[in-house]
């Protein structure tokens, strides 16, 4: 994720959310995003963009941006009279051509109509969302395909994000039933990028970034909203995300599990999450403590409010002082950040374009893809690469760019 931190924000986690206080409030209200009047929120690079001058109200729990309010880059725009927010982890558009947030989530129904426009997301009364020119749309027969930059899904399904595009293989069985969003057993669907991806044998993985359901879990989307049923089982192995029917997503055997309590924790090289905003990554993974404590214990990354952030080996440093912003498609720390690459170690500087695919950090083919000022540099002979929008670092290879990459 590519937030922006502003030297007066304060940019959280609290349980699984995301925050940003300072002037601007925009918060996670429980689980979930909040935007106030006032508040100004920017994610530059890959991330939503709200301007200055833009109003982001919160009206009977409903997000709305001003027409100023935009995009940039390859960024979200959303029409004056949108009403679009999130409400636990899913989409919600409500029935009412308005997009709404309904406990602060977003949910769409069939008559939803969410428009992109330009850069908007619209979706029709008759459930036919698609991409035109940058517009979503998928319809009722499930034609997702993506054409340039757009999503479409079809039966057969080859739903790609190229770029920031879902991809769904030909042989994967990704129905839409009533609308909602269901993956079989046997079920290949893939989110090329920051996306999910389904392998043939229905398991939704995170590599990296990415999502993987076991074959036994039940996943669907109802109201164009994702939900997970009280018998669905969502792992992360390896790097997989897992819920069980419990509500306790627990890692189990490098899996990753989130309970009732909001224990998500990883063992090994498995994420955790508590209800005290105790995210630590084992291994390769990222630790986030609400003890103002931002460091990398045994290749453990933390971010604390005094901004110190290392990874040692693979990992990412920042310090106290560091600032970290996402500009362009690159993590981008500011002069005075130290974020360097100590063996594996990752380093950033402006010029790059660094993005995550898999696990894995691509740049550009520099053969030292290297940032300079404080930036991300990785080693000749580790693959940076960026596919997707993703990150990748894979170390026998050079990095390159390829594409958006």
């Amino acid at each position: 994720m590519g937030i922006k931190i502003t030297p007066t924000s304060i940019c959280e986690e609290e349980g699984w959310g995301f925050k940003l206080t300072p002037t601007n409030i925009c918060g996670v209200g429980g689980w979930e995003l909040k935007l106030t009047p006032t508040s100004i929120c920017e994610v530059e690079g890959w991330e939503l963009k709200l301007t200055p001058t833009s109003i982001c109200e919160v009206e009977e729990w409903e997000l709305k941006l001003t027409p100023t309010s935009i995009w940039e880059g390859w960024e979200l725009k959303l029409t004056p009279t949108s009403i679009c927010e999130w409400e636990g982890w899913g989409l919600k558009l409500t029935p009412t051509s308005i997009c709404e947030v309904e406990g602060w989530e977003l949910k769409l129904t069939p008559t939803s109509i969410c428009e992109w426009e330009g850069w908007e997301l619209k979706l029709t009364p008759t459930s036919i969302c698609e991409v035109e020119g940058w517009e979503l749309k998928l319809t009722p027969t499930s034609i997702c395909e993506v054409e340039g930059w757009e999503l479409k899904l079809t039966p057969t399904s080859i739903c790609e994000w190229e770029g920031w595009e879902l991809k769904l293989t030909p042989t994967s069985i990704c129905e839409v039933e009533e609308w909602g969003l269901k993956l079989t057993p046997t079920s290949i669907c893939e989110w090329e990028g920051w996306g999910l991806k389904l392998t043939p044998t229905s398991i939704c993985e995170w590599k990296g970034w990415e999502l993987k359901l076991t074959p036994t879990s039940i996943c669907e989307v109802e109201g164009w909203e994702l939900k997970l049923t009280p018998t669905s089982i969502c792992e992360v192995e390896g790097w997989e995300l897992k819920l069980t029917p419990t509500s306790i997503c627990e890692v189990e055997e490098w899996g990753f599990k989130l309970t009732p309590t909001s224990i998500c924790e990883w063992e090994g090289w498995e994420l955790k999450l508590t209800p005290t905003s105790i995210c630590e990554w084992e291994g390769w993974g990222l630790k986030l403590t609400p003890t103002s404590i931002c460091e990398v214990e045994e290749w453990e990354l933390k971010l604390t409010p005094t901004s110190i952030c290392e990874w040692e080996g693979w990992g990412l440093k920042l310090t106290p002082t560091s600032i970290c912003e996402v500009e362009g498609w690159g993590l981008k720390l500011r002069p005075t950040s130290i974020c360097e690459v100590e063996g594996w170690e990752l380093k950033l500087r402006p010029t790059s374009i660094c993005e995550v695919e898999g696990w894995e950090l691509k740049l550009r083919p520099t053969s030292i893809c290297e940032w300079e000022g404080w930036e991300l540099k990785l080693t000749p002979t580790s693959i940076c690469e960026v596919e997707g929008w993703e990150l990748k670092l894979t170390p026998t290879r050079i990095c390159e760019e390829e594409g958006w990459e």
